[in-house]
């Protein structure tokens, strides 16, 4: 038996075959652009991760390195105010620290006492009342280098006079 060919049947059968082959393709092609297309965003996703913690990492460098600074800027307790350009040594900064103890007990209304002495001579400071003004000088201002260290109850920033 021989079987007969149908010529129209053979190209409809071609041409669905070539469809069915273009379509395999094409899948094949999307499937393949959907792989890559998820590949690179997952790249840029670790690249923007990546960055984010490049920056973080930066922060935290700049605030442990700048952190001393920070803490010395916070830290306002027992400085002396500077006021002007006169360079000072320890102990005239010490004195000016005594003398900054005065001035908030002056402040508060509180007796100024013996108990802050001056650095230098190692005597109390010495206190005069002017009027309703009370003001408070260090004994010797000459071991600082200076003519008058003093602070009063109306102008309780200490000031030293060369």
């Amino acid at each position: 038996m021989t079987e007969s060919r149908d010529p129209e049947a053979t190209s409809t059968r071609q041409v669905a075959m070539d469809s069915l082959r273009d379509f395999a393709r094409q899948e094949a092609e999307r499937l393949e652009d959907q792989t890559a297309l998820a590949a690179r965003r997952k790249k840029r996703k670790a690249a923007k991760v990546m960055i984010q913690w490049a920056v973080v990492i930066t922060c935290l460098g700049i605030i442990g390195y700048q952190f001393p600074k920070l803490t010395d800027a916070l830290d306002q307790t027992g400085k002396p105010l500077r006021k002007g350009a006169v360079d000072t040594d320890a102990r005239t900064d010490q004195c000016i620290a005594n003398l900054w103890q005065v001035s908030k007990r002056l402040q508060e209304g509180r007796p100024v006492g013996n108990d802050l002495l001056c650095p230098a001579s190692g005597k109390p400071f010495v206190v005069e009342t002017i009027g309703d003004d009370v003001v408070v000088r260090s004994p010797r201002p000459d071991l600082y280098g200076f003519r008058q260290i003093w602070v009063s109850s109306k102008r309780p920033v200490p000031e030293l006079i060369k």
